[in-house]
């Protein structure tokens, strides 16, 4: 199954790029992973941190590319002009269970791609070296042991255990508290709900009412009525 995201960038609280997925090992790879990706999208990165939004989940390929397609077109792209995501291609080009095999052809070609691009600009040619080693070097394959799956879980548990605002990890948290309206008194079953109405993002809401952000509505946590 597969799943499309967006990377959501935290000061102006846009998307700025789409893409899909198919982790049968790891969980949300692709969306959260630095490595091989374009320098516009270094660029956005540097100037702001981002978050990972997951669109849509457990759906089957072709579906995820043509939603890929689809918001790749709502929004536009920076390289051509057309609007705000880092994105090159029109989406929907990826194949899911298919391993790039890269020949001494192909990274040769590469390497006079990346020398004619940045002829004039040796110090960027570095950076973009720079980051494709890096991206290479965090890279995983296989299956994980028992023991790094156990650490994993563990290390999870110890950064969210304070009430930070996390990822859909399977557990009760934020989301599922109940919320109300300090003006109406309406009150929703969940963050999410409330959010869905109002027309917002609930990680969104989620960081106000915690106190991330400044609170701008009148949506307070039931528990502190």
């Amino acid at each position: 199954m597969a799943y499309v995201y967006r990377h959501i960038r935290l000061d102006k609280n846009e998307p700025f790029y789409i893409g899909i997925g198919s982790d049968k090992t790891y969980k949300r790879a692709n969306a959260r992973y630095k490595g091989d990706r374009n320098d516009i999208w270094y660029k956005i990165v540097d100037k702001t941190k981002f978050e990972v939004e997951i669109v849509f989940d457990n759906v089957d390929w072709p579906f995820a590319c043509e939603k890929e397609k689809e918001f790749i077109a709502l929004y536009g792209k920076k390289c051509n002009g057309t609007g705000i995501l880092a994105n090159l291609t029109d989406g929907g080009e990826g194949v899911v269970g298919v391993k790039m095999i890269r020949t001494p052809e192909s990274i040769k070609k590469q390497s006079n791609t990346l020398k004619e691009k940045y002829k004039n600009n040796p110090a960027l040619l570095e950076l973009h070296v720079k980051h494709l080693k890096e991206g290479s070097k965090k890279r995983k394959y296989g299956k994980e042991s028992e023991e790094t799956r156990k650490k994993k879980s563990e290390s999870h548990l110890n950064r969210y255990k304070n009430g930070a605002i996390s990822y859909n990890l399977g557990r009760k948290g934020h989301n599922q508290k109940k919320v109300y309206c300090i003006e109406s008194g309406k009150i929703w079953d969940s963050i999410k709900k409330c959010a869905q109405e109002m027309g917002i993002r609930d990680s969104h809401l989620g960081r106000m009412l915690y106190g991330y952000r400044k609170n701008k509505t009148t949506i307070r946590y039931y528990g502190d009525k």
